[in-house]
């Protein structure tokens, strides 16, 4: 018997096998530390620089990693919600974030809306688990607040640093298309599309940082 076998199991619809073991697939399980060991970069840096953009997207990063790893190194039910909710909290946050930039509103406000943005995703995946991706996709208001300020442009705004990180995004989801193509090879555990998926949106996490960090409304409480 596989040690996770009694446990509701989710997909684990990715180009890798999956091991009968406490491992169950090791190369997205691993490669998942990327978020963790980011995260622990920021808030570092967050520490040495007195500012929380590090510290907001330091612990998100974190809360991601672990849930991807718990995800893919079990493949449970329980996992795969984990998961899912650190995705989720990204878009909370940036939506928190982006709205603290357009209305001025206060700190508890934003976090109520990280919150809200957050949970409420979670029990739309939750209810519709075949649509969680989607929701996933579609659930970015945090683009479109971005959009109204930019339009906007009541403050100067550099967007060298967003376009990056978005860039490093885009091309993460070539690779995560890649691995669910022909050019799949699941005994590949270490070179796959999901592995480079984690590891460069793991890196988008940095540039992303830096661009909220030209905020001085998001630096201090």
């Amino acid at each position: 018997m596989c040690p996770w076998e009694g446990f509701c199991q989710a997909t684990l619809s990715f180009c890798e096998a999956v091991l009968c073991s406490w491992i169950r697939q090791p190369g997205n399980t691993y490669s998942s530390l990327a978020y963790i060991i980011v995260g622990i970069l920021l808030l570092r840096n967050s520490h040495i620089q007195g500012t929380l953009s590090g510290k907001h997207f330091g612990f998100t990063s974190i809360i991601l990693g672990l849930g991807s790893f718990i995800y893919h190194a079990t493949g449970t039910c329980l996992g795969g919600e984990l998961d899912y909710l650190g995705m989720f909290l990204v878009t909370g946050l940036l939506t928190g974030l982006n709205c603290r930039r357009l209305f001025g509103i206060s700190w508890r406000l934003t976090y109520s809306i990280v919150f809200i943005i957050t949970v409420a995703l979670h029990a739309l995946a939750c209810l519709f688990p075949h649509a969680a991706r989607v929701l996933f996709a579609l659930g970015s208001p945090c683009c479109l607040l971005e959009i109204v300020l930019w339009l906007r442009k009541k403050f100067p705004t550099r967007y060298k640093a967003y376009g990056l990180s978005w860039g490093i995004i885009s091309i993460a989801f070539v690779f995560w298309m890649l691995d669910q193509s022909s050019f799949c090879n699941p005994e590949y555990h270490w070179l796959n599309g999901h592995v480079v998926w984690h590891l460069l949106t793991a890196a988008s996490f940095i540039p992303l940082t830096v661009f909220y960090l030209q905020f001085p409304s998001l630096q201090k409480k």
